[in-house]
């Protein structure tokens, strides 16, 4: 994975840091202690998330015109961590980038950074485009309820994409899909876990279809559920009758919330296999 950060600009700093960016960025002293005190930020600094795992910190700009960003960073404190810190910001900085080769609307992630400490690394993360009053779909339709089937509808075009493509998000839900304050632009984001597969395979729609409502809070089998699931069919196209289609995103659902192993691996349980082979067709 290291042989990645190999076409990106590598910045040093006192203290075992390293910025690793695709084009020019300007790492302040206030960015740089940022970066090494993830679990004890500035006091100018907005935590947006934060965790004894991770940090989503909001770094404000400057009167010197520079750009506020996101940092989504973690702290590796146990020593397995550190040994496997690629699992963690690296490889979020690679997805991020693979995503954007293959057109998909995710934030821009400027960089990736680490901190080493007697050989280890103890904290890694990505520096991203602030989407600062972006909201996402699931925050808007609980704010208006009767705006849901439209606000949802906006999540089928990029559902859509991720199939052709291949890109295996494996949380595309309403809570990471942010769409822009005037509501033009949609962005997924929270990239540390996905795979690439070969394009079109109607297990990857099935499963990305019923996380999607599974976190909407739409069953399958729902006047909106279903109508939803239609609507993505017609836009997706799969190898797969509709019912059949319908059929099978019921199937998965009464198993409740897939596993992120599942949907890395789009792998069905033992009994859903069964459901599968023996009541639904995902081909024609």
């Amino acid at each position: 994975m290291r042989d990645f950060l190999r076409s990106f600009t590598c910045q040093r700093f006192p203290s075992g840091l390293c910025v690793w960016s695709a084009g020019p960025l300007v790492v302040s002293p206030h960015v740089q202690t940022t970066l090494r005190h993830l679990h004890i930020p500035p006091a100018n600094v907005e935590p947006l998330k934060q965790s004894d795992r991770r940090a989503v910190l909001r770094l404000p700009g400057n009167a010197r015109q520079e750009p506020s960003y996101v940092v989504k960073g973690f702290p590796l404190r146990k020593l397995e961590s550190r040994i496997k810190y690629q699992k963690y910001g690296l490889s979020e900085f690679i997805h991020y980038h693979r995503a954007s080769a293959h057109r998909v609307p995710a934030p821009t992630c400027h960089a990736y950074f680490e901190v080493r400490s007697f050989g280890l690394v103890r904290a890694n993360g990505v520096i991203l485009e602030d989407l600062a009053g972006w909201l996402s779909l699931a925050e808007l339709a609980a704010k208006e309820p009767p705006r849901s089937r439209e606000l949802f509808d906006r999540a089928i075009p990029l559902l859509q994409q991720l199939y052709d493509t291949g890109v295996n998000h494996i949380d595309p839900s309403p809570q990471n899909m942010l769409l822009s304050p005037k509501g033009q632009e949609l962005r997924l984001i929270d990239w540390q876990y996905c795979s690439f597969l070969s394009p079109r395979q109607p297990a990857q729609l099935l499963f990305q279809a019923t996380h999607f409502l599974n976190y909407a809070g739409w069953p399958a089998d729902s006047p909106q559920g279903r109508s939803w699931l239609e609507r993505l069919w017609t836009a997706a196209a799969p190898p797969a009758q509709l019912e059949n289609f319908l059929r099978a995103v019921a199937s998965v659902q009464q198993q409740g919330r897939l596993g992120a192993t599942q949907r890395l691996a789009l792998s069905l349980d033992d009994r859903t296999a069964r459901l599968l082979d023996t009541a639904v067709s995902l081909s024609l």
